[in-house]
C-alpha cells in the first residue's frame, strides 16, 4: 500500500487446431471497451497471477511470487438437473496449485514473467455404474507474460495503469491433462491492471484487474473425453480494497470471480449446455517486513469464499498462503 507521502516504489530492498483465427475483432474491441469502463468507473488492480502487478518493476529487478491455494470440493454441477449439488456419498475432489512466477524489469516500464505451477488433484466420483479414482500430481500449463505500465501520476493522487498479454504454453503431459493438471490447450490472456491511492491523503488503496481470456482447442488425447473440445472465452476480475493497519501489516478484502462469454464447444459444435462462473468474496492478511514501502516483498494468508458458482467442481471455501520477493 501506498502511503501518500511515499515516493515512486523501486521495486529495490529498502526503498489443438488454430482457433485464434475464430476470434472475431467485435469480441476484442468489446473487451477493450468494458475493461475501459469498469477501469474508469471502479479504478481495480492487484498482482495478477500470470501477467503480475500493475506497480511494475524497475530496470534489473528480479521478483518472485507464490500464492498456494487448497480447495476441497463440495459442490458439483448435476448436469440432467442443470444444477450445482452436494456431492453424493463416497465422491471427494480436492484440488492443491502452488504456481511459481518469476518477474524481470527489461526497463521502468515494461517487465516479462514466466509462471510454472505445480498442481495436486485427487477425485473420487461415479461415471455410470464404475467408480472412478484419480490422485496425482505435477507441472501444468507454463504462461510466459510482458507488460506495460502506461501511465503513472504521482499527484495528486497515486495511480499506475498497465495493460499486458500473456501466452499459456499446452506443455502437460497427456496422462496429467487426463488428471486433471493442465488443460490441454494453448491460450493467450489479455488484461488491464490498476492500482492507486482513494484519495490524496490517503493510505487506503484500491486494487484489482479485469482480464480475457480466449485459447485453442483440446488437443487429442487418447482415451481423453475432453479431446477436440474448445475452451470457452473466459473473463476474469478482481477488485480489492487495501486497507493499512500498521507500518508492516495490511488487510486487502473485496470480490474477484470468472465467468465464461460462451459454451464450452464441443467437437460436434454443440455447447455443453451451460456458462461456468465463479463468484467470490476475499480476505488477505499480509505482512511487509521491510514496510509498505516495499509493496512486492510481503508475506500472505488469505481465504475466498465462493457465493455464486456454477462449474464442474466448486468448494465451500480457498485457502491461499504464499509471498513475494524482489531482488
Amino acid at each position: 500500500m501506498m502511503s501518500a507521502h511515499r515516493k515512486k516504489w523501486t521495486g529495490k530492498r529498502g526503498g489443438g487446431g488454430s482457433r485464434y483465427n475464430r476470434v472475431g475483432l467485435a469480441k476484442l474491441v468489446g473487451f477493450l471497451a468494458l475493461t475501459g469502463v469498469v477501469g474508469v468507473v471502479v479504478a481495480p488492480a492487484f498482482a495478477e497471477p500470470v501477467l503480475g502487478c500493475p506497480l511494475g518493476l524497475d530496470k534489473g529487478v528480479f521478483w518472485v511470487r507464490s500464492i498456494a491455494t487448497y480447495t476441497k470440493h463440495t459442490k458439483w454441477f448435476n448436469p440432467n438437473l442443470g444444477r450445482m449439488e452436494p456431492l453424493p456419498a463416497g465422491w471427494y475432489s480436492k484440488k492443491t496449485a502452488i504456481p511459481v512466477r518469476l518477474g524481470y524489469g527489461l526497463s521502468d516500464r515494461l517487465d516479462v514473467g514466466v509462471s510454472v505451477p505445480w498442481e495436486s488433484r485427487k477425485l473420487r466420483r461415479k461415471q455410470g455404474p464404475d467408480w472412478v479414482e484419480k490422485d496425482d500430481s505435477g507441472l501444468g500449463d507454463i504462461w510466459v507474460a510482458a507488460k506495460c505500465k502506461f501511465i503513472y501520476q504521482a499527484a495528486p493522487v497515486q495511480r499506475h495503469w498497465a495493460f499486458g498479454v500473456a501466452y499459456r504454453f499446452d506443455s502437460a503431459g497427456d496422462g496429467k491433462v487426463k488428471n486433471g493438471i493442465g488443460s490441454g490447450a494453448n491460450a493467450w490472456r489479455l488484461g488491464l491492471l490498476y492500482h492507486g491511492q482513494t484519495s490524496p491523503a490517503a493510505t487506503d488503496e484500491l486494487c484489482g484487474h479485469l482480464t480475457y481470456e480466449f485459447g485453442d482447442t483440446v488437443r487429442d488425447i487418447a482415451g481423453f473425453g475432453k479431446s477436440g473440445y474448445r475452451n470457452a472465452d473466459r473473463i476474469s476480475y478482481k477488485l480489492f480494497a487495501e486497507k493499512e493497519l500498521s507500518p508492516k501489516w495490511g488487510l486487502v478484502f473485496g470480490p474477484s470471480g470468472w465467468l465464461q462469454v460462451d459454451e464450452t464447444e464441443k467437437p460436434n459444435g454443440t455447447g455443453v449446455g451451460y456458462r461456468a462462473y465463479v463468484h467470490n468474496v476475499s480476505a488477505k492478511l499480509e505482512y511487509y517486513p521491510n514496510g509498505h514501502e516495499n509493496e512486492h516483498q510481503r508475506l500472505v494468508l488469505g481465504i475466498s469464499l465462493p457465493h455464486a458458482a456454477k462449474n464442474g467442481f466448486t468448494g465451500n471455501r480457498v485457502f491461499k498462503f504464499g509471498g513475494m520477493w524482489t531482488w
